[in-house]
């Protein structure tokens, strides 16, 4: 979410305000489609099938992420961008099928390793829509590239709809349970990837540039690495908890998790989509101040947020998916401003690749994996459910802002008044955490409790925060 300053071109100025507001109702329409398809099938799916789903997905996820390579980021950044993109396309269906192929041939053997034989199917069938997925990167890009968020909503709404249709279908009508979620990912994928064609009005180009294939492996791959570390980071829990405790306390703990994602999903997306070519176009400002005030806006919405489901997190849960699934509140109290984090984090991650430092990227992602995977051994261990979600927390508390803000003072970012642009925002979070818990405890019934935690606490932290917010939000050109 990036401030521009007064002497970047209006039309940048104007496409980066049309872009973030279309990015932000294109999350939040997803967001709250998601959620009330999120209660439908907490109420037709069995915490078991919603963990083996959840063991298909965390593969898929990683294969993506692996899959793309670094290439859209790349393009987006590009100065020739119609010369480097028939390379690009031919890069990113290859890719693909050779990822997707992949996958589908060792799905026994996936499943097996992470303690859940029965996803196999869900995973193989996922692995289709990574091949399909391959022939997008190109008009993915350039949506991204020209901040046309409008037509990015199109093309996920179609996806989304399709999906959901289809996956609802499958598991009340055939019984298919997980497999029937996997079918409707399928069935969404087609449309979202033919939609990006038609409205870039754009046919599949390819071509072969080997200097350029150079290139784009030295950006590229690093890139496709943090991705992979990144999606590895938050998909680990999944085997080490299935291998710990089970599938069933595994469906409770992924619930938790996706609840605790709601930042990340509806701002970390808005952020990522127009962070990284704002960046990319701002590079002869005082990146300090650009930054910094792109930090204080971000965290300002961010914030209250991960507070509020930390504090609310039990009537939340009651309230959304019902009794049965009570052992999920206590993980998302502990991880709900863990998702706000993975909010910063994104915006860090978009400033450090526009200018560049895709290595580094890679680097942090890697000293997050490495320090978790031993973490959540000891805390599964230890402290259950429970003990997995504080892992999460102390490692990105003593490894990974460490390692974002070390980073970014090498690429000259004067990180000392970070701290500054955070704190404002940080104490007003939580006095309206500590409104929005007293109100809640008022009510015995959680729909009450939660109508009234979330009341207290909005009012609360826009009497502290709204006139700053309204401010921070205009682009204006008095320096700070």
């Amino acid at each position: 979410m990036t401030t521009i300053e007064p002497s970047s071109p209006p039309t940048l100025d104007r496409a980066v305000k049309t872009g973030l507001t279309w990015s932000a109702v294109n999350t939040l329409l997803l967001r709250l489609g998601s959620l009330a398809v999120g209660i439908v099938l907490a109420r037709i799916l069995s915490p078991t099938e919603f963990g083996t789903f959840a063991v298909a997905m965390t593969v898929q996820t990683l294969v993506l992420s692996l899959s793309d390579l670094g290439l859209a980021t790349q393009l987006v950044r590009s100065k020739d961008f119609e010369g480097e993109a028939p390379t690009i396309a031919t890069l990113g269906v290859l890719s693909g099928f050779a990822l997707a192929g992949a996958m589908i041939a060792t799905s026994p053997w996936i499943a097996r390793g992470m303690g859940s034989a029965e996803a196999t199917s869900a995973i193989a069938v996922l692995g289709v829509t990574v091949g399909i997925a391959g022939f997008g990167v190109v008009p993915f890009a350039l949506l991204l590239r020209d901040f046309r968020q409008g037509h990015l909503l199109a093309a996920t709404a179609a996806d989304f709809v399709t999906g959901t249709v289809v996956s609802i279908l499958l598991i009340t009508q055939f019984d298919l349970g997980a497999l029937g979620l996997a079918c409707g990912r399928l069935a969404g994928q087609p449309m979202a990837t033919l939609l990006l064609f038609v409205v870039t009005r754009r046919r599949p180009h390819f071509g072969w540039n080997r200097a350029l294939m150079s290139d784009a492996a030295r950006f590229g791959l690093p890139i496709a690495g943090a991705n992979v570390l990144s999606w590895a980071t938050l998909g680990l829990p999944t085997p080490i908890i299935a291998h710990g405790v089970g599938l069933t306390l595994l469906g409770f703990y992924v619930l938790a998790f996706n609840v605790s994602s709601w930042p990340m999903t509806v701002l970390g997306q808005a952020v990522r989509a127009v962070a990284l070519p704002a960046f990319s176009r701002t590079t002869d400002l005082d990146q300090s101040v650009v930054f910094r005030r792109s930090l204080r806006l971000t965290w300002t919405i961010a914030a209250p947020c991960g507070v509020a489901l930390a504090v609310l997190a039990e009537p939340v849960i009651l309230t959304l998916y019902g009794d049965r699934w009570d052992r999920a509140w206590p993980v998302l109290a502990v991880l709900g401003i863990f998702g706000s984090v993975r909010v910063a984090f994104d915006l860090f991650a978009a400033f450090l690749l526009a200018h560049g430092s895709s290595r580094t990227v890679f680097l942090v992602q890697l000293a997050w994996l490495v320090t978790l995977l031993p973490a959540l051994f000891v805390g599964v261990r230890v402290g259950g459910l429970v003990g997995a979600a504080l892992a999460q927390v102390l490692v990105v508390v003593a490894v990974s802002v460490p390692m974002y803000l070390r980073a970014l003072h090498q690429v000259g970012i004067d990180t000392r008044g970070l701290a500054a642009a955070l704190a404002r925002p940080s104490a007003a979070a939580l006095v309206a955490g500590a409104a929005g818990w007293l109100a809640r405890e008022a009510f015995s019934a959680p729909v009450l409790a939660l109508a009234a935690g979330s009341l207290a606490g909005l009012v609360v932290y826009a009497a502290l925060m709204g006139r700053q917010f309204l401010a921070e939000a205009e682009i204006r050109g008095v320096r700070s």
